[in-house]
């Protein structure tokens, strides 16, 4: 029983059976027109997993457009990533409404690696943000605006 344990803890250091590091955030953030609850990063030493958040104009029910786009970035060392992105047209006059709550995509990837190669962590992303873009009818132009969701600088005390 003694050689068994010895050689399962000698595998263990051999292959590394340390837990793997999670790391978990949801976050919320709003623009002048735009509001984001619960937009999720997950990152584990094998995967990249970011959306699943829900997206939905300020302050009215109903908004016709002729096309709709986010675009979620993360800036991880210093580097500005596209991490997922969605975009809507309507073939018809009438348009489509995007006021109502939106999902705005996930995405499952590999593992980001950082300048070392290796996974990143937590500390290597400095920023998320989401770009929503959509054509104002009234304006007749597109409109852009930027939802900040996460800066490395808030984080207090760690």
């Amino acid at each position: 029983m003694r050689k068994f344990l010895l050689i399962v803890g000698v595998f263990c250091l051999l292959v590394g059976c340390s837990p793997e590091k999670e790391y978990y955030m949801s976050m919320t953030g709003d623009s002048d027109n735009w509001r984001i609850e619960n937009y999720q990063i997950e990152i584990t030493s094998d995967s990249f997993k970011a959306g699943n958040g829900k997206l939905f104009m300020k302050g009215t029910d109903e908004y016709k457009t002729d096309s709709f786009s986010i675009e979620a970035h993360a800036i991880m060392n210093n580097e500005d990533k596209v991490i997922s992105q969605f975009s809507s047209s309507a073939y018809t006059g009438d348009g489509m409404n995007i006021a109502g709550k939106q999902d705005t995509g996930a995405i499952d990837s590999g593992a980001y690696l950082n300048e070392d190669g290796d996974p990143i962590t937590l500390d290597d992303i400095n920023n998320v943000y989401v770009m929503v873009e959509w054509w104002d009818q009234d304006k007749e132009k597109d409109m852009e605006e930027r939802i900040d969701l996460y800066d490395a600088a808030d984080r207090i005390g760690e």
